[in-house]
C-alpha cells in the first residue's frame, strides 16, 4: 500500500479552499465575547486586509500564512504589520 505524502495532502486540501468557502465558515460562526471579534471590527479589519499588499488570492497573509478571514474574525488575534492597530482595530 502507497502512503500518501502529507505535504501534498495538504497542499491539495489548500487548493480547494476559496474566499466562498472561508466565508461560509466564518459567517457560522457565532459571537462569543472576548473570544470573536464583533461585527464593525472584523468588517474594519477586512477592509484593512483588503488594501494591504501582503494578501494573496484575496484569502491569505504573505507575512503570517493566516487565512485573513479567520484571522479577523479572533478578537485575539493582531495584523502582523501593524495595520490593525494603527486604525484602532
Amino acid at each position: 500500500m502507497k502512503q500518501s505524502c502529507p505535504e501534498c495532502e495538504l497542499r491539495a486540501i489548500q487548493s480547494s479552499i476559496t474566499k466562498e468557502s472561508l466565508e461560509r465558515e466564518v459567517s457560522a460562526m457565532k459571537y462569543v465575547q472576548g473570544i470573536t471579534a464583533p461585527e464593525n471590527q472584523y468588517k474594519n479589519r477586512l477592509d484593512i486586509c483588503e488594501k494591504c499588499s501582503a494578501l494573496v488570492s484575496q484569502i491569505m497573509c504573505s507575512e503570517c500564512g493566516a487565512y485573513v478571514l479567520f484571522r479577523a474574525k479572533n478578537k485575539k488575534s493582531s495584523c502582523p504589520r501593524a495595520k490593525w492597530a494603527a486604525q484602532g482595530c
